[in-house]
């Protein structure tokens, strides 16, 4: 193996001739061997001969004989400059320079085309295997390798003369794959790649049609949208239908009807296209099942034929046994699968080794790649799972974050594996901890926990359940707690989310509610408040904005209205005893007192509004030398028949109108004696 790097540059070419003279001599000696020399890009005349000849002999690999192939006459442009060293002991090659030559950087494709190439004449030529090097810390050369099936062999310390000791990393693959494997057309692959849109950041929301949207479900829908709007980026709403046993109809519609009423606009989705449609999963059924032999091409998949539950497949249990089917030889694999035997396709997990990924709430978490299990990619009926669609659909869709709950942290592993089989770059992970109904559960609708539609129904509006929901796990900076949307994407930053579960506090909720409800323009409230009012309150003599002014300070939630305001249209049934209150001094002498003196003065008011009302009442207790709520007590409760109103006697009365307050005035006085 390795041992040794020295870099030979156009000013070595008379060392080089002298080395290859030695090489062809078979005299071998101490000072070239065991090193590599690397190839060079010749321009000397007394080179190119040997160029031409496509065979430059430039180094020892381990005593035996290696050579150098450099294709500068290649008839195609892709190949010049790429140069080959490989032994006729092992019959491997190792290539260099592959990334050195222009091809690449004008495009990552590019340069896996011009691998594939690469392999497919290596195995015309009779070698087993190829080698490759990187400089450790070249992720983008390592996930392209790994994508087309090279495996990872061994990292070691070598020497440049020009750069001095680096940590390189060998990669070998196996050239029987490419026999077995012939490799797929990839210009389908390669238009799609086209299409994904780049330079910019790129956020999801991909939720399940499943009936409602539970109150996680739209954290994660609000911060998805934040971080694309904060970063001046595009929001995507995905539509994930892959599991068909729980869909629900009409639960598309609930998710369009939520997203517009919480101001969560997307740029792309099922409703209004986008340039990487379709949106919806079942309507990209073709492409789950091209990449994912696409994958089994590249060694990181395999068919299973067993017979397997459901309930054991979803199990996630790890440590199982291998699974049968993961040797099976490729002619059988694909004999079976002509023949009509049902298949599922399996990830093909290393066995060896670990896995790092990182999150940006958690950082790198490492994993052994012997816990994790070989997931199921593609069922039987042809349908991705999740895991599998989802990291296709974020790739295609050119996806930067994918925030999603933190029960997905256990499959990061094995997305990275995935992103890493095809060469991808993998995207920001933003796991968020759950939304839990107390220190010990999360928030269930199986155990009567609300979603958003049961919240608005329980009168929450929906700019104070995105505000609550929003500190449901993200600390903003500083002393605020109430956020418009606006201001929630100018102030957003990931660094702010916790990795402690938050606790769902419905009184909290009722505050944040409060704090809206008192905030919102008159007008703004009489306007979501008049549904709750007309449920009491039918008679269209009743000013709806009147009422709504005496709710807006005294109303913590919508559902609260009909009760505090049925008074209006029918006067609830009463006792004498409710005249009574000891801090008002009022009694029922005296509240028979009071009402004998306000009636007739009330019927004699030709102005009926708050200042008459007002002003009456007041003359009323200068002459009776009593305090103002001795008087104003005992009309408002022959006015309202309840203890507890949304507003005082005046207002009241001045709503009811002249002849219905002197009218249930008169009935108060009745039921006095």
């Amino acid at each position: 193996m390795i041992d040794r790097l020295i870099y030979a540059t156009l000013e070595d070419l008379p060392r080089v001739c002298r080395f290859y003279r030695a090489v062809c001599d078979k005299q071998a000696t101490d000072r070239y061997t065991p090193r590599w020399h690397y190839g060079i890009y010749p321009a000397e005349d007394d080179l190119r001969a040997h160029i031409r000849r496509r065979h430059l002999l430039l180094g020892l690999e381990g005593g035996g004989l290696a050579a150098a192939i450099v294709l500068l006459d290649h008839e195609d442009e892709e190949y010049r400059g790429a140069a080959w060293h490989f032994s006729e002991k092992t019959h491997r090659v190792c290539v260099w320079h592959l990334f050195a030559v222009s091809p690449l950087y004008r495009g990552r494709h590019n340069g896996r085309n011009m691998l594939l190439r690469v392999l497919r004449l290596c195995r015309q030529r009779g070698f087993r295997a190829v080698h490759l090097d990187v400089t450790k810390g070249n992720d983008a050369a390592e996930r392209l390798y790994t994508g087309l099936g090279f495996r990872f062999v061994e990292e070691k310390d070598v020497f440049y003369e020009d750069t001095g000791v680096m940590a390189v990393r060998l990669f070998e693959f196996d050239l029987s794959k490419l026999e077995e494997h012939p490799m797929k057309d990839l210009s389908w692959f390669e238009a799609n790649e086209q299409r994904i849109p780049k330079n910019e950041v790129r956020t999801r929301f991909a939720p399940s049609p499943t009936g409602y949207m539970h109150v996680g479900n739209l954290r994660t829908a609000l911060y998805t949208y934040l971080i694309a709007r904060h970063n001046k980026g595009k929001f995507i709403l995905r539509i994930e239908d892959t599991d068909q046993g729980r869909l629900v109809e009409g639960a598309v519609d609930v998710i369009y009807k939520t997203m517009a009423e919480c101001h969560l606009d997307h740029d792309e989705g099922p409703d209004v296209g986008g340039p990487v449609a379709p949106y919806v999963q079942t309507e990209r059924r073709p492409y789950y099942k091209e990449y994912a032999e696409l994958l089994m091409q590249r060694g990181h998949a395999y068919r299973c034929f067993c017979e397997k539950a459901e309930s054991e497949e979803d199990s996630g249990e790890f440590d199982r046994g291998d699974d049968p089917c993961r040797c099976m030889p490729q002619e059988e694999s694909d004999r079976r699968a002509l023949a009509g035997e049902k298949y599922v396709i399996r990830q093909r997990i290393p066995h060896e080794g670990t896995t790092t990924f990182h999150d940006e709430i958690f950082g790198d978490i490492t994993v052994e790649n012997k816990t994790l299990d070989d997931q199921v990619l593609i069922k039987r009926d042809g349908l991705p799972t999740y895991n599998f669609a989802n990291v296709i659909d974020d790739h295609l869709m050119g996806i930067t974050h994918v925030v999603r709950g933190n029960e997905y942290l256990s499959s990061a592993p094995k997305y990275n594996l995935l992103y890493e089989g095809f060469g991808w770059d993998i995207p920001k992970y933003v796991h968020c901890s759950p939304v839990m109904r107390d220190a010990h559960n999360k928030m269930s609708k199986r155990h009567g926990d609300p979603s958003y539609e049961d919240l608005i129904a329980q009168g929450f509006l929906t700019d104070a359940v995105l505000n609550y929901v929003a500190l449901l796990g993200w600390s903003p900076r500083g002393e605020q707690e109430i956020f418009s949307l606006e201001e929630m994407i100018e102030v957003f930053e990931m660094s702010g989310i916790s990795k402690s579960p938050a606790i769902f506090d419905i009184e909290k909720l009722r505050y944040f509610n409060a704090e809206y409800i008192r905030r919102m323009s008159a007008e703004d409230f009489a306007r979501v408040a008049e549904p709750f009012i007309r449920r009491s309150v039918k008679d269209p003599r009743f000013d709806v904005a009147a009422i709504a002014a005496l709710l807006q300070q005294r109303t913590e939630v919508l559902t609260e209205i009909p009760e505090k305001v049925d008074f209006f249209d029918t006067l609830p049934e009463y006792g004498p005893e409710l005249f009574v209150h000891k801090k008002s001094k009022s009694d029922e002498t005296s509240a028979k007192e009071m009402l004998s003196a306000v009636i007739p003065a009330f019927e004699a008011l030709e102005c009926w509004d708050d200042e008459h009302i007002l002003g009456c009442m007041s003359a009323l207790v200068e002459q009776l030398g009593v305090k103002n709520a001795k008087l104003m007590w005992p009309v408002r409760i022959a006015a309202a028949g309840k203890a507890v109103t949304p507003g005082g006697a005046v207002e009241i009365c001045r709503i009811l109108g002249k002849d219905e307050t002197v009218r249930r005035l008169k009935l108060g006085l009745a039921k006095l004696g």
